[in-house]
């Protein structure tokens, strides 16, 4: 390994030393990310850098590194010779390629470059840290806000950052030697594992999971075709192949060997991901001009014969009693969920043949395969029958498969649960939450919005004789459901307050049309969640009396009245009684903390406004996932943890 202080000089003290080198570490992986002139085939390739880039940011952030006041820990005190070199041979490997393949350009005064290659905004640039609108500022409840300190440590930290990102030169590559490329990346991948190593075991969880959602974060901010299929060969496995076939001069501890097999792990889950992010990409290009489309939506062939399907009734009366209906197709369990008629609210009616394209589009998108993250049932496709008045009526089939269930179980909604089964221990119901909470997380890191979250749409399997395993609930009731960008396809809610009861104000059936949002999502989200602390349906918990007498006025009053935001004629010891009833009475069932979860999820819609006037979808959209990942399932996994070690 290279001798640091024969590169770096011995002049500096130890402390100075590490600083200096880990910048021009992160320079050194920021001109490689936004290198110009780099192949077209071989952009994959940056993207890889990018990633340990990510891996090697989460690590200097554990250990202390960004800061200029950052301390040590005590593992990398006793192990500083060791980090001084690995840190010095991570900038000697940059050096080296750079030297015989590129150069570096001045950006102040070149112009021979042409600078709209690779000229989309850096991953840097975008990952600025959160900020919060002066309406969230004020809600002392919400912990993330509470810590003066450590957000002024992390403000500082992105200081640091921001002013090597803004280095005014950028390298560009004058030749380009992919297998040495290739094997540049597996050293850095090596020294990013021995890094890692170099912790101890309590911080590589917090490593572990700051490089998951960086991950995710890249995946989110790549929308086109071509982005995404270099995102796969990014996330495939011959990424790792040129590191395997090295020998480092050092093996690896057992931790850092961990770390990497994680890091496997949750490659080969994201590249899942962003094929099906392709698929969805896709289907909203067709979407945006069916006519030139509709030769390939004709040739989707998920209509299945309603001949083949066994019932346990009369069909028609079966859909006038739910709109769920059990059946046997091919020996299968499956279920058909019929699709409601659209709002008549000022909405021209589509006819049939396009509701049928419409439905042929997300069939195709719901029968591709999933990661399991998603927690949603197998689609096998669609069914049509014809209503009451002989008008076609479309139904999509689900199953499920789960080889840990017997033969014989029933499907509940969580919705049915409520009422069938007495509440459950206070960690089955933190498991749930949990779970759903990472399902919406994983549609929405490919901008799939849902649009219909509430218990009635949350399926549990309950084998007979046998309480259901509420850790491994399945998302379903997708009849609204569309990739973000299908927009120009999305359908009004007919009128039902039941699931009006469930949707942000903005998003009701009552309500002009207007573009869907992820924090609506979210806020739905919050619902089920109060419902689950309680175990309560949430017109039992807002003692609403019969649904069907709700009126649109009252239903866009519920998120006020959730949270205590009602104007109340009187004095302001009056109002103050009434402020935050139902939060308070949430804390005092589930505690503080599930309480704070539940108001950032309906108040999820203050965050994502733009902070800035020009700030891009994609960062606000980062912003949001950030924000759902760090104070609302990393806190349910910490609660479902501490919960199961009482």
């Amino acid at each position: 390994m290279v001798d640091p202080l024969s590169i770096l000089g011995a002049g500096l003290g130890v402390t100075s030393l590490i600083l200096q080198v880990v910048d021009e570490c992160v320079k050194g992986y920021r001109y490689y990310v936004h290198a110009a002139n780099m192949p077209e085939q071989c952009q994959h390739l940056q993207l890889r850098v990018q990633m340990e880039q990510q891996r090697f940011l989460n690590f200097a952030t554990v250990a202390g590194l960004l800061s200029a006041d950052g301390e040590l820990s005590a593992t990398l005190k006793v192990n500083r010779a060791i980090l001084i070199a690995v840190l010095a041979e991570v900038r000697s490997v940059f050096e080296k390629y750079a030297a015989t393949n590129g150069r570096y350009v001045n950006l102040s005064s070149s112009r021979e470059v042409d600078w709209e290659d690779h000229s989309e905004l850096g991953f840097d640039d975008a990952m600025e840290l959160l900020r919060f609108p002066p309406s969230l500022k004020k809600q002392s409840t919400f912990p993330f806000l509470k810590h003066e300190k450590n957000r002024g440590a992390q403000r500082r930290r992105g200081n640091n950052l921001r002013k090597i990102v803004m280095e005014p030169k950028r390298l560009v590559w004058a030749i380009f030697d992919k297998d040495r490329f290739e094997e540049m990346i597996a050293r850095l991948a090596e020294l990013n594992s021995f890094l890692t190593g170099l912790l101890d075991g309590s911080k590589l969880d917090a490593i572990q999971e700051a490089t998951s959602a960086s991950y995710y974060e890249i995946l989110q901010m790549k929308n086109d075709i071509k982005s995404l299929q270099d995102l796969v060969r990014a996330f495939g496995p011959e990424s790792r192949s040129a590191s395997d076939a090295k020998n480092p001069e050092h093996l690896p501890s057992p931790a850092a060997l961990d770390e990497s097999l994680q890091d496997e792990r949750v490659r080969k889950y994201l590249r899942r991901l962003a094929e099906l992010k392709i698929e969805y990409t896709k289907i909203g290009q067709m979407s945006e001009n069916v006519k030139n489309s509709s030769s390939y939506i004709q040739s989707i062939n998920t209509k299945l014969d309603l001949e083949l399907f066994v019932f346990s009734g009369p069909l028609r009366d079966l859909i006038r009693q739910n709109c769920r209906t059990p059946a046997s197709w091919k020996d299968k369990h499956v279920w058909i969920e019929w699709k409601q008629s659209p709002s008549t609210y000022g909405v021209p009616l589509p006819r049939s043949g396009e509701v049928e394209m419409r439905l042929k589009l997300l069939t195709e998108l719901l029968c591709f395969e999933k990661p399991s993250g998603f927690r949603s049932p197998t689609c096998h496709g669609y069914v049509q029958v014809e209503d009451e008045n002989d008008e076609p009526m479309f139904g999509l089939v689900f199953g499920i498969q789960d080889d840990a269930l017997s033969h014989s179980f029933s499907i509940y909604t969580l919705y049915e649960l409520f009422h069938e089964i007495p509440k459950p221990s206070l960690t089955a119901r933190v498991s749930l939450a949990r779970a759903l909470a990472e399902s919406i997380y994983h549609f929405h890191a490919i901008n799939w919005l849902h649009k219909g979250i509430r218990s009635e749409s949350i399926l549990i399997a309950k084998p007979d004789g046998a309480q259901p395993d509420l850790s491994n609930p399945y998302i379903s009731g997708f009849e609204l459901s569309r990739p973000r960008i299908m927009d120009n396809m999305t359908e009004k809610p007919a009128f039902d307050p039941l699931r009006d009861l469930y949707r942000y104000p903005a998003a009701q059936s009552s309500c002009p049309y207007q573009q869907y949002q992820k924090s609506y999502d979210f806020y739905s989200l919050g619902i089920v969640m109060m419902e689950i602390a309680h175990w309560k349906r949430l017109e039992d918990v807002l003692e609403l009396g019969s649904l069907q007498d709700l009126r649109p006025l009252a239903l866009q009053g519920v998120r006020r009245r959730l949270l205590g935001d009602v104007d109340v004629p009187g004095d302001q010891q009056d109002r103050s009684s009434l402020k935050s009833t139902y939060l308070d009475a949430l804390s005092a069932e589930v505690g503080e903390a599930y309480k704070d979860m539940v108001e950032i999820c309906l108040r999820s819609d203050e965050i994502e406004p733009p902070t800035v006037g020009n700030e891009s979808r994609g960062t606000i959209g980062i912003r949001l996932q950030r924000l759902m990942d760090s104070v609302v399932i990393k806190k349910l996994r910490q609660l479902e943890v501490a919960l199961g070690n009482d």
